[in-house]
């Protein structure tokens, strides 16, 4: 569940059209992997971490982790704080405060400082606040934080947290190089090889004795009654919100699809699309040779790449799209020029541009008749998220006002739906044959994570499914009645005897061999039915098998020479016999893509690796003190208070 919290500090603000991530935006623009920050605003009550001379409180802290639940919950996970607190989401949370504290810190105090004008363009260009010309709209993004009930203040600290992680921690997780002497070692471990045996010895082969007694089962079944238990069931009751149930409230109406036209400008209009080969070069002269060379008939490709530079290209791009990644010249040029032309050098902002015309697509103007689907689609889409997103605002606010289950269908006419008594695997045990359903999985889950009579919640199945989910029913765990089972209870007596004579004949090999006896004189010396086979197998031909390691040749390489160890085979059907009879070093030098291979791998966790050290390091020289009294407080309250 860990993994869950440290992914909310990879989330990032996005216009995602899917009603589940509009309630995310609280923890957004946080940071990677290493820090996992988000901006650490002043707060009130006892302190919980002194970091230098910023003090952390208790407020923060518990703002902090019910930030993170509710979040979690919005994704679709369906987490308690007693969850978030078991696993570990308190002390993760007092990290990222210390953390963003402490980085905020040794930026200002060795003059590194976020201007107002960064954020200002962090905002304008997120497409999250974006209107529909694709420009910055101050009443989308006036709109979006008071629906996420984000203040503006605590945003632009957000991205200021996450801008000076960028400078400061980001180089250094960005490291990703690993000295050959580094990899040597690993690249030898890699080419280990193992050789032995393997013996088995089957449940199969062993004498269980007679059949068992009536009191020798009814015994059997008192000693192993939890695994002829049924574990605890129960009845989900669910209410399904998906594109079918909201009805014509998603149909697109022609005035609808009419205003869209109208809405789409130029979208429509007739328009030239054009491809382009370009090159950028910094020197006048320069671009001039290569213009010259291009239109001499060297490909544009080649005379780039014998000036050491790289050509770009442009696919059936618009002239104001292309003037936006080039300049308004630029785009005159390369416009006003036939297919096939080579054109430059034209000077911009960027250097001096040669650009050589691929081709000339005129697209005619598209009547409303002839968008009339295009738009239709789209207008439909939108009323769909438009009507998700109001079923399940008007959800969320019934649960908020202590609605219960039967009024949140009464307030939104919803029809609740109820599965039959399932384990938390979606089975059914009096059905064993029939698989459970698919698409009512997440409700399941969150129905056994849920408190018998709490609250309801709102569980994501899909992009256009959700359900709002409460438990209807409890059956407790229960044993089946022995009379009901006689049979299989009787042969899992004489199996547990077979198992455990297995057992026994496999000790007396490893004693045997641990004597100093050959590893097949100790076989045949307990005169029982085995199979047996060499093995003989490194590392390197384990990797390549990508698939699940067997258990037993995992055994072999956490073993020393002329030892044998014994193993349970599963499903109880007997045991192994591992023998190591030597271990084969080889010399990895000549085998260069290994070595590389290795060092790759290594790199990639020196960056993180250096971020972390990097961390500790600033934390070390500006002090950090945490009050364990405190925070042991904080994790009270919170429990106290529940869901």
């Amino acid at each position: 569940m860990l993994s869950f919290f440290r992914n909310i500090t990879k989330s990032r603000i996005g216009l995602i059209v899917v009603f589940l991530v509009l309630g995310i935006i609280a923890l957004a623009f946080a940071a990677g992997d290493v820090t996992g920050m988000r901006s650490v605003t002043t707060g009130s009550g006892a302190v919980v971490a002194r970091v230098g001379d910023r003090n952390i409180t208790e407020k923060e802290l518990k703002d902090r982790v019910q930030i993170a639940v509710d979040n979690l919950r919005r994704r679709g996970q369906t987490v308690t704080v007693e969850q978030f607190l078991a696993a570990g989401g308190l002390e993760q949370a007092l990290d990222q405060l210390i953390n963003s504290a402490a980085i905020e810190q040794f930026a200002r105090d060795n003059g590194i400082m976020v201007g107002d004008r960064v954020i200002d363009g962090q905002i304008a260009s997120n497409t999250a606040f974006q209107g529909p010309d694709g420009k910055f709209d101050q009443a989308t993004y006036q709109a979006l934080l008071a629906r996420e009930r984000i203040a503006e203040g605590d945003l632009r600290a957000d991205l200021r947290s996450s801008t000076y992680i960028d400078w400061l921690i980001g180089p250094a997780s960005n490291a990703q190089q690993a000295p050959t002497a580094l990899a040597m070692p690993y690249a030898a471990l890699v080419l280990e090889e193992r050789k032995g045996a393997l013996a088995f010895i089957p449940t199969a082969a062993m004498d269980p004795g007679a059949a068992p007694t009536d009191e020798q089962v009814s015994q059997y079944y008192e000693q192993h009654k939890a695994q002829y238990t049924i574990p605890e069931r129960r009845v989900i009751r669910y209410a399904m919100v998906s594109p079918e149930t909201l009805g014509d409230r998603t149909k697109p109406t022609e005035a609808e699809i009419a205003q869209a036209y109208r809405a789409a400008g130029n979208r429509f209009a007739a328009t030239e699309k054009r491809s382009i080969d370009q090159v950028i070069v910094a020197d006048q002269q320069a671009a001039q040779k290569l213009a010259d060379a291009v239109k001499g008939g060297q490909s544009i490709d080649a005379a780039a790449r014998a000036a050491g530079l790289e050509p770009s290209s442009f696919d059936e791009t618009e002239k104001a799209e292309f003037a936006e990644q080039t300049s308004p010249a630029v785009a005159d040029a390369a416009f006003g020029a036939a297919q096939g032309s080579v054109v430059g050098p034209v000077q911009s902002p960027l250097g001096w541009h040669v650009l050589r015309v691929k081709s000339v697509e005129q697209v005619a103007a598209q009547s409303l008749a002839q968008a009339h689907d295009t738009l239709a689609k789209e207008v439909a889409d939108k009323k769909l998220v438009e009507a998700l997103v109001a079923v399940r605002d008007q959800i969320s606010d019934s649960i908020a006002d202590g609605g219960t289950f039967q009024e949140v269908l009464s307030d939104t006419k919803l029809q609740a739906q109820s599965t039959e008594p399932v384990l938390a695997n979606g089975r059914n045990p009096d059905k064993p044959d029939a698989e459970p359903d698919a698409q009512i999985a997440p409700l399941v889950r969150a129905g056994f994570q849920m408190d018998v009579g709490g609250e309801p919640q709102i569980v994501a199945i899909d992009d256009t499914h959700f359900a709002v989910v409460t438990v209807g029913r409890v059956v407790p765990a229960t044993p089946r009645p022995l009379k009901d089972i006689r049979d299989a209870v009787a042969r899992d007596y004489r199996i547990d005897k077979g198992v455990a004579q297995a057992r026994e004949v496999a000790a007396q090999v490893v004693e045997a061999v641990a004597k100093g006896k050959s590893f097949e004189d100790a076989l045949d010396a307990t005169r029982k039915v085995y199979r047996y086979e060499n093995i003989d197998v490194s590392r390197a031909e384990l990797a390549r098998a990508q698939q699940q390691i067997p258990p037993q040749i995992e055994l072999l390489f956490s073993m020393t020479p002329k030892k044998a160890r014994l193993i349970e085979a599963p499903q109880r059907q007997g045991y192994f016999v591992v023998y190591l009879d030597a271990i084969e070093q080889h010399d990895p030098r000549s085998q260069q893509d290994l070595i590389q291979g290795v060092r790759g791998s290594i790199a990639r966790g020196v960056g993180n690796e250096f971020a972390q050290q990097m961390l500790t390091s600033i934390q070390r020289d500006l002090g950090v003190k945490r009050n364990q009294d405190v925070i042991d407080r904080v994790r009270k309250d919170l429990l106290s208070q529940g869901n």
